[in-house]
């Protein structure tokens, strides 16, 4: 019995995905999110939820809509530490089928960085991680500091899915990788 048991724990390891990149180790990640945004540029439908820190409410747009809402403050309160990576994801899913998702970092609140997308689906879930330690807008690698973190702000917009469907987005985590 013990045996089985064992060898289901080791199935079930070597099932577990981590995302950890070369060089980094999980224990040296710190994460964050996105916590207040602008009402000037936000999705139609309770986009305070988008910023609440709750995975289980959720902003989300007119069905087919493109809209975009803009991220403008996070909780990262880490300091004394050697930033190696940034990266960001989202909690979402669509109502029917499958729709994209772009996350736009911006640097020191002016600078657009790259388009990041991905495909979400009908159940909850999280997006890929989006590595945005290189990104052309950014720092660059080696460069980070914890100003760069806290002052990091994010656009969040809607791409168009099956037709009438909803895109529903509840948290936008940053993780940082550092020493």
């Amino acid at each position: 019995m013990k045996k089985i048991i064992i060898g289901i724990v080791v199935m079930l390891l070597a099932l577990t995905s981590f995302s950890i990149e070369a060089g980094e180790t999980k224990s040296n990640y710190y994460y964050a999110y996105f916590n207040s945004y602008s009402t000037n540029q936000s999705w139609s439908n309770n986009p305070e939820h988008m910023v609440d820190g709750n995975e289980s409410s959720y902003a989300f747009t007119d069905q087919g809509q493109k809209e975009t809402q803009l991220l403008t403050s996070n909780s990262f309160n880490i300091t004394n530490i050697t930033i190696t990576g940034v990266h960001l994801r989202a909690r979402a899913y669509t109502s029917i089928g499958f729709q994209s998702i772009f996350l736009v970092p911006i640097f020191d609140g002016n600078s657009n960085g790259s388009e990041y997308s991905d495909f979400v689906g009908t159940s909850e879930g999280w997006t890929d991680w989006f590595n945005i330690t290189n990104d052309p807008a950014g720092p660059g690698g080696g460069n980070w500091t914890v100003d760069d973190v806290m002052s990091l702000d994010c656009k969040v917009k809607s791409g168009i899915g099956f037709g009438i469907s909803t895109l529903y987005c509840s948290y936008v985590q940053i993780r940082v990788t550092g020493e």
